[in-house]
């Protein structure tokens, strides 16, 4: 691997990566501060400069990377150049994959790395075949610890038992231990919440309705998307992943399924590729939000009795999705794009971005910049 570490005042810049899966924690108190305080005692007797920390928390060495946004954070940093060395406390804390290591080795060469408390030399054939025999044995260690996690999670969903807490059961559950078993049940607190919410979807045919109805009724400040999500959960029917008696139901498989075909007859508005230059940049008068660009253009909404109805108004515009989906806001009215953009031009704001920005006249000031 060619050598350009750059020393700044003979400190070398280097990036500190850190990971812990919830159950190395919980089993073998594994910590991001025990692992953060190793890292800098070894950077201090190393004379190493930390410019950055990348720490991916709850995270399981399985993942692929992908899947770890702090470790995809850093090969892209390194890969750009922002510091020379990786440090981490063992090659596991980094991969658990032989493919996808010799895949990042090449992306963000010539940056090394070290496991700071293991050693290896990557300079010999000997010292890189032990690296790849170590990530064999770390990959058939995490699909071996993988497939016992499955067997015991199979064995818990059967007896219907629960395999988180209860923030990740949704709205309408929660985990209650029943004679020592954790059990998944109907939450007390939100129970008539969520029968409310479900008649009145089942009596008007509208989510965003059975929405502000609900907010209005129980004082919450529920969102359209969340409230969305209930309707796809299956144990409001009593099923999780097989078994069918998983839970108490809150309805049965036949009002489940109607729910699906209520909101597959909602009206569905196409994907367009069309870009909002200003999505994000243009707030909400009322509430602050962000306003985001979307159109309308050819909608088909199904009715109860099979007929379509096809709508062909289509406008592009900038809005506030907190009063479009949520009802959070009073701020009803859509920003015509072509009206903004035409406003701009005659304020002569919109020449100067586009002089300035789209055509690149002062590309050499933003390289200074950014090399500052």
């Amino acid at each position: 691997m060619k050598n350009s570490i750059e020393i700044y005042g003979e400190m070398v810049r280097t990036a500190c990566y850190i990971r812990v899966s919830t159950q190395e924690q919980k089993l073998h108190g594994i910590s991001l501060d025990s692992q953060r305080d190793k890292l800098k005692e070894y950077a201090e007797t190393h004379n190493l400069k930390i410019v950055e920390w990348y720490e991916d928390e709850g995270v399981s060495g399985r993942k692929l990377i992908k899947q770890r946004p702090e470790l995809q954070r850093m090969l892209n940093d390194a890969h750009a150049g922002k510091f020379d060395r990786i440090i981490f406390i063992k090659l596991d804390r980094f991969f658990r994959s032989v493919a996808e290591y010799h895949e990042c080795m090449k992306y963000i060469e010539p940056v090394v790395w070290t496991a700071t408390e293991e050693k290896y030399d990557l300079s010999t054939a000997n010292g890189r075949a032990f690296v790849n025999m170590k990530l064999t044995i770390a990959e058939l260690e995490a699909d071996q610890t993988g497939e016992r996690i499955n067997i015991v999670n199979d064995y818990k969903i059967k007896t219907g038992q629960a395999l988180s807490g209860s923030q990740n059961q949704g709205l309408a559950y929660t985990v209650k231990k029943i004679d020592g078993v954790k059990r998944v049940v109907p939450d007390p607190e939100t129970k008539d919440m969520v029968n409310d919410y479900i008649n009145q979807i089942l009596t008007y045919n509208s989510k965003k309705q059975a929405m502000i109805y609900i907010n209005q009724k129980y004082n919450t400040n529920y969102s359209y998307n969340s409230l969305s999500k209930l309707l796809y959960d299956t144990k409001l029917y009593g099923h999780y992943k097989g078994n069918d008696n998983y839970c108490e139901p809150y309805i049965d498989k036949a009002t489940f399924d109607k729910l699906q075909e209520i909101d597959n007859n909602s009206i569905k508005v196409p994907k367009t590729k069309k870009i909002y230059l200003f999505t994000g940049l243009i707030k909400c008068p009322i509430c602050g939000n962000k306003l985001a660009g979307g159109s309308t253009g050819k909608r088909v909404r199904k009715r109860p009795n099979g007929k379509e109805y096809v709508y062909n108004n289509f406008i592009q515009s900038y809005r506030c999705n907190k009063y479009r989906k949520d009802k959070q806001c009073s701020f009803s009215k859509t920003i015509n794009e072509k009206k903004f953009e035409k406003k701009l031009k005659e304020d002569d704001i919109y020449h100067f971005l586009y002089n300035r920005i789209v055509r690149g006249i002062d590309k050499q000031v933003i390289k200074r910049n950014r090399n500052r």
